[in-house]
C-alpha cells in the first residue's frame, strides 16, 4: 500500500507518525485480553493484530477494499477478520456483539450527519458493559495554532466539544492527551514492577540561558478517550518507548543531507567560470573595505 496521508501504513518511514499510531493500539491492549474486539477504521491491519495476540477474537472494519485486501493477506491470524464497510454503516448484522471497540483518527474524517451515525453504530455493536476507545485531533493545537488543513479532515473537535459529543452517547468518559515529547528517562532496574511507574517533571527552555523548571500543562496535540457506560478502572499514564531511538537518528539524517547540500552548493559556486573571473574584483572590493576600515579607526 501507498502512504498517501489518509491513512497510517506501518511501513512509512516517518517516526513521529509511527510513535502516535502505535502508541494509541498499546494503550488499548490494557483493555482487551480475552474480549471481543472491534477495530473500526483499522487501515492496514497492524493495530488489530496487535490486540489479536491477547483479545479473544478482532473485527476490523475500513472502508478502504484495498486496505482490506492487504490486511487479510499480511496478518493471517485464526482469531481475526476484516471487513470493508464504512464506520456510519458497519455491515455486521446483530447487536450487543462486542466488548470493546475502538476507533483511532476516524471521527475527524467524517461530516457531522456521519458522526452521529458512526456512535450509533457503535453503541449498537457494544455490550451494555463494554468498553469504546476513540481518538481525534484536538483541533486547537493540530489546526488552528498552525494554520494547518488536513485535506482528509471533515469535521475537527476542540477538547470541550469532543467530551460533550461522547457524553451523549456514554454516561462515563475519561479523556488522555497524546503528543510527541523528547527528554530523559530513569528506571528502576531492581525492581521490574517500579520499573514501570514514572513521576514526572517538566522543563523549559529559556532562551539562552538554558533550561529551567516550568508548570505549564503539556499540551495535547490527539485527544484519546475511554468511554463506557458502566464504570471502569482507568490505566494511568503511558510512555511509548522507541528503543531504536528512530527518531533522533531521523533528525541526524536530516541534518547530514543538508549539510551535503550546502557543501555541493558551495562546491559548484568555486567551481564556477563566473567565480574564477570575479576573483581579481572581490581581492580589489576586500583591499578597498581594510583601506577604509583603518581610515576610520585612524579618525576616532
Amino acid at each position: 500500500m501507498e502512504f498517501t496521508g489518509e491513512r497510517y501504513i506501518n511501513n512509512v518511514d516517518n517516526a513521529q507518525i509511527s510513535y502516535e499510531h502505535w502508541h494509541r493500539y498499546f494503550y488499548a491492549t490494557q483493555f482487551v485480553h480475552g474480549k471481543d474486539v472491534l477495530d473500526v477504521a483499522c487501515g492496514e491491519g497492524y493495530g488489530a493484530d496487535l490486540m489479536a495476540q491477547t483479545a479473544r477474537t478482532v473485527v476490523g472494519i475500513d472502508i478502504s477494499q484495498e486496505a482490506i485486501d492487504f490486511a487479510r493477506g499480511h496478518y493471517p491470524r485464526n482469531n481475526i477478520s476484516f471487513v470493508q464497510g464504512a464506520a456510519e454503516s458497519i455491515p455486521l448484522n446483530g447487536v450487543k456483539m462486542f466488548d470493546v471497540a475502538v476507533s483511532f483518527e476516524t471521527l475527524e474524517h467524517l461530516d457531522a450527519a456521519s458522526q452521529e451515525s458512526f456512535l450509533n453504530e457503535i453503541r449498537r455493536l457494544l455490550k451494555d458493559e463494554g468498553i469504546f476507545i476513540i481518538s481525534t485531533p484536538n483541533k486547537l493545537l493540530y489546526s488552528d495554532m498552525p494554520k494547518y488543513k488536513n485535506e482528509f479532515h471533515r469535521r475537527e473537535f476542540y477538547e470541550n466539544e469532543f467530551l460533550e459529543f461522547l457524553h451523549r452517547y456514554f454516561a462515563h468518559v475519561s479523556l488522555s492527551g497524546q503528543n510527541i515529547f523528547t527528554g530523559s528517562m530513569m528506571w528502576r532496574l531492581d525492581d521490574l514492577k517500579q520499573g514501570e511507574s514514572f513521576s514526572g517533571y517538566r522543563v523549559t527552555l529559556k532562551g539562552r540561558g538554558g533550561y529551567a523548571p516550568d508548570d505549564e500543562m503539556r499540551k495535547a496535540l490527539y485527544l484519546i478517550a475511554v468511554c463506557s457506560n458502566s464504570k471502569i478502572k482507568i490505566p494511568g499514564n503511558s510512555v511509548l518507548i522507541d528503543t531504536s531511538l528512530r527518531l533522533l537518528s531521523e533528525r541526524d539524517e536530516e541534518c547530514a543531507k543538508q549539510i551535503e547540500k550546502r557543501d555541493a552548493q558551495l562546491a559548484a559556486i568555486l567551481g564556477s567560470h563566473s567565480w574564477k573571473l570575479t576573483q581579481p574584483l572581490r581581492f580589489l572590493i576586500m583591499s578597498v573595505q581594510r583601506i577604509i576600515d583603518k581610515f576610520k579607526i585612524g579618525r576616532g
